[in-house]
């Protein structure tokens, strides 16, 4: 195993075809790997020859030292003959300058840090086999006070393991060349540049809101990548936003490996669900319940529009859910589902579990809000979430400082919409934006049905501009608002209370429960 890291290591570090910023990351990530092999060859712990031994620590010591030359931006041609010479590495001078002049294709390159990788994580775990075999004795001597303490643990380890084994996978990540350019190989590497740009700027990198105006705000919907946060008092309607996001993705994604992801740590499933079918139905909730009630199953084909769009509504209790298991839990969906994410919304961010007793609130909850950035890099989605104002806030415009614990969550936050509502205009002011247009958006706001539409035409021309028509991301496929809903006014008390009694009168003989097989904390779509 250790010739195999060495080699690998060594054939990406002086390749003349390995491009610089995968030596510079590879040599920053060799540096690490080499001092602990370095380490624990020094030590006991490797039943190893002396001979043997010391052979090992010269070639990790040497690709540590052309490593560190690497990062100081030292050019390896002037670096090995100084190393190669000495009595040390002179009979491996012919191998060396081989894997130096060898024409590596990029599918090469890949599969030798695909094999870093794996390395890298075979050594993690042996490293971890005594921390492993510890718990083990003490989950077979029971020496420990209680279930609750040993099942703790045993999630703590099995997420410490998860998570650092995911760390050194993603070096691969690191290695992509969005990451890092070097204008000292601009000309050779221009072509690759620009062609990552491309990709990084077309209107397949984003995901339309659903709305016409919000989408013309964000010149063209959702960036994958970005984190955005709507901010807003209680009552204000960020979960309805939220919601009709989801409805709106999932009317949207025609793609069969990805689903949608609705996180709710708020209202239950099958309460987001009734929503959902308040806006299909263009009925109010008390309508919708008590047809329910009288085992009107038919009513959920309406849902049937959704089931193309793979939405994944899942409930968890508030401050039940840590991010790192919201990793974990989106890692076992991929794995079960076969699908990656299409976007995430989280309902909402300051119901989720603090990761630490140890800060102050406003840190906790910006280590949130890093991980949840980390989140849509990983998977390359948006991550939309919410979060409260503070109290003295709430009968005023929200503004950035309006924020509850703000100062971490707007730092690692891309975009931030804060939300105003009067009567039936739904506003999202745009308080900070690392790439949308500045600015604000209303929408019209049916609250009995729970549905947000852009208002008509011609007030999106006078108030937004007339470029809003000519929607940016043209590849998106478009929501008819109009054929979705009514575009009467919601009904009032008298006309919900006719309409509730009609529908008692209704004669059903099936009483089976609509919602017998299904479950109150997942419901796909």
């Amino acid at each position: 195993m250790l010739h195999e890291i060495y080699n690998n290591y060594l054939v990406i570090l002086v390749n003349d075809y390995v491009p610089n910023y995968i030596k510079i990351n590879i040599a920053k990530d060799c540096v690490n790997v080499s001092h602990d092999i370095i380490k624990k060859l020094k030590s006991d712990e490797v039943l190893l020859s002396s001979d043997l031994k010391k052979d090992y620590i010269d070639k990790f010591s040497f690709i540590k030292d052309l490593s560190d030359a690497i990062i100081s931006g030292k050019n390896v041609s002037t670096i090995l003959p100084r190393y190669l010479l000495c009595e040390t590495f002179l009979s491996e001078k012919d191998f060396v300058y081989q894997l130096k002049s060898a024409k590596l294709k990029e599918e090469e390159i890949e599969q030798i840090i695909d094999l870093l990788t794996s390395e890298k994580q075979y050594l993690f775990l042996q490293k971890e086999i005594s921390v492993i075999k510890n718990f083990i004795d003490k989950l077979e001597s029971r020496q420990f006070k209680s279930i609750d303490e040993i099942v703790d643990e045993a999630f703590t380890r099995v997420e410490s393991l998860y998570f650092e084994l995911m760390k050194h996978k993603l070096v691969q990540e690191e290695l992509d060349s969005s990451n890092y350019i070097d204008f000292a190989e601009l000309e050779k590497n221009k072509d690759l540049i620009f062609q990552k740009m491309k990709e990084f700027y077309s209107t397949d990198n984003q995901v339309t809101t659903g709305f016409k105006s919000l989408d013309y705000l964000f010149d063209g919907g959702f960036e994958k990548t970005r984190i955005y946060m709507f901010a807003g008092r209680p009552g204000v309607g960020k979960s309805i936003l939220l919601l009709n996001l989801f409805k709106n993705f999932m009317l949207t994604n025609r793609d069969p490996n990805k689903y949608v992801l609705f996180i709710t740590l708020e209202n239950l499933t099958f309460e987001n669900t009734l929503r959902l079918l308040c806006m299909t139905k263009k009925l109010p909730s008390p309508i919708i319940k008590n047809m329910i009630r009288q085992g009107n199953k038919e009513i959920l084909n309406d849902l049937d529009l959704f089931s193309n769009g793979n939405g994944k509504l899942v409930y968890f209790p508030s401050r039940s859910l840590t991010a790192g298991e919201l990793f974990s839990f989106i890692e076992q969906t991929n794995a079960v589902r076969k699908q990656t994410p299409y976007a995430i919304i989280i309902d909402y961010l300051d119901l989720m579990k603090l990761p630490s007793a140890h800060k102050e609130l406003r840190h906790q909850l910006g280590d949130i809000t890093l991980a949840l950035k980390t989140m849509a890099v990983k998977y390359q989605v948006p991550v939309i979430t919410a979060t409260q104002l503070v109290k003295n806030a709430y009968n005023e415009k929200p503004e950035l400082g309006s924020i509850k614990e703000s100062s971490e969550k707007i730092d690692h936050t891309d975009v931030i919409g804060l939300l105003h509502r009067e009567n039936d205009m739904f506003s999202i002011i745009i308080g900070k934006s690392r790439h949308s247009r500045e600015g604000s958006v209303t929408l019209n706001l049916n609250s009995d049905i729970y549905l947000l539409q852009d208002p008509p035409d011609a007030f999106i021309k006078k108030y937004h501009g007339s470029g809003v028509n000519a929607k940016p991301n043209k590849n998106a496929p478009t929501i008819d608002n109009d054929n979705f809903t009514s575009s009467i006014p919601s009904p009032g008390l008298p006309q919900i209370l006719d309409l509730a009694k009609q529908s008692q009168m209704m004669q059903n003989n099936n009483n089976d429960s609509i919602l017998e097989d299904a479950s109150n904390d997942f419901f796909s779509f």
